[in-house]
């Protein structure tokens, strides 16, 4: 597998951006919603100009019928039922029960398909591109996605704000950081719709549901998605014989080489749920990161001295890979041939991920 970064493709959703037009914490961050539906149609105006000449041929019948639905869409969002809530940014309303919802960022839409939240559209990331489908959306959730009628809108580097327009969301969902962060143009996102801005970065899956399952009043969803998790969990410990000896995590990057894992590392949590210790390897992370440090050759084949490396975010070919690199042919797990995959959505996690994982861990580890 080829990788774009010294950390596996989705790694660069974990990369700090700077944001700008930070509100304030105190003040809402809420226009009136009917405001807002006549802020969406004038930016819709704008982008569509060029469809202007060609939508008059279809006739006023269209065009009438076009301004009773959008009369009749901003009717019903002027009733609607706002609440205040806290999200990365600071305050803001949205609907109490929001009905349609838009993702921009694809690491967050796996969490909202867990939360059955009614998703109608969200982004992708590089199509086709190992651990993503056609539509650049995560293998672990894809299907389901496609099984709900989600649209796919556009890869994570090229944000789309006609075809969210053409969604009518009355909710969208923004992650404040990472590679599908379009948290720079929070402005023009929330002329469209209301806004939430979700932090995932160094959180671990668990952590982001429960703040997703408050933000969207879906708690009770988000409490038994976790306790569905840990029953598996428990589930696989007594399926399992664990190692003796901690283990040591990384991520094979080919010719960029090996990052080391970190205890604190969410996938850590879970190796640990289930008996299988992380070794502590003395590495230090850049700041603001818990899971993984990036590494040097040498500081990789001084730390990696475990038995066995499960490689995070990674799959048999890069085990191979790794098996046959000579620059780390001194790495006793590579060295005695116990290196093992944990699949490649193990990287960057939500439930279906982490069941991914749990799943690779029981294979590798079964009575």
């Amino acid at each position: 597998m080829k990788h774009q970064s010294s950390l596996p493709k989705s790694t660069c959703f974990g990369r700090s951006q700077t944001r700008s037009g930070s509100t304030s914490a105190t003040t809402p961050r809420a226009v009136g919603v009917h405001s807002r539906r006549l802020a969406a149609l004038g930016l819709a105006g704008i982008l569509s100009l060029g469809l202007v000449a060609c939508s008059e041929e279809s006739g006023s019948s269209s065009s009438g019928k076009s301004a009773t639905n959008t009369s009749s869409s901003s009717a019903a969002a002027g009733a609607e039922e706002m609440r205040t809530v806290t999200d990365a940014r600071g305050t803001v309303e949205i609907p109490a029960k929001p009905k349609r919802i838009v993702s921009t960022s694809v690491v967050l839409t796996g969490t909202l398909l867990s939360l059955d939240a009614p998703v109608i559209g969200t982004s992708g990331s590089k199509p086709n591109t190992p651990g993503f489908d056609e539509h650049g959306w995560f293998d672990q959730w894809a299907n389901i996605a496609d099984e709900r009628g989600v649209e796919p809108l556009f890869d994570s580097g090229n944000l789309d704000v006609e075809k969210i327009i053409a969604e009518d969301p009355d909710l969208i969902v923004v992650s404040a950081t990472g590679g599908d962060s379009f948290a720079e143009q929070y402005d023009q996102l929330a002329a469209v719709a209301p806004t939430v801005v979700v932090d995932y970065n160094s959180h671990g899956w668990e952590e982001v549901t429960t703040t997703l399952g408050d933000l969207l009043n879906l708690q009770d969803k988000a409490a038994q998605v976790i306790k569905d998790f840990d029953s598996k969990v428990a589930d696989a410990k007594k399926s399992i014989t664990p190692p003796a000896e901690p283990v040591d995590i990384a991520v094979y990057s080919g010719n960029k080489g090996l990052n080391v894992g970190l205890p604190t590392a969410p996938q850590a949590k879970i190796l640990e749920e289930v008996g299988v210790k992380v070794a502590d390897t003395g590495v230090t992370a850049e700041k603001g990161r818990t899971d993984f440090a990036f590494t040097s050759e040498e500081q990789a084949n001084q730390a990696l001295t475990a038995e066995q490396i499960l490689l995070v975010g990674n799959d048999q070919s890069d085990v191979d890979a790794l098996l046959a690199d000579q620059r780390f042919q001194n790495i006793p797990a590579v060295k005695n041939k116990q290196v093992y995959a944990l699949g490649d959505p193990s990287f960057k996690l939500d439930y279906y991920a982490a069941l991914d994982m749990l799943n690779h861990v029981v294979d590798i580890y079964k009575k």
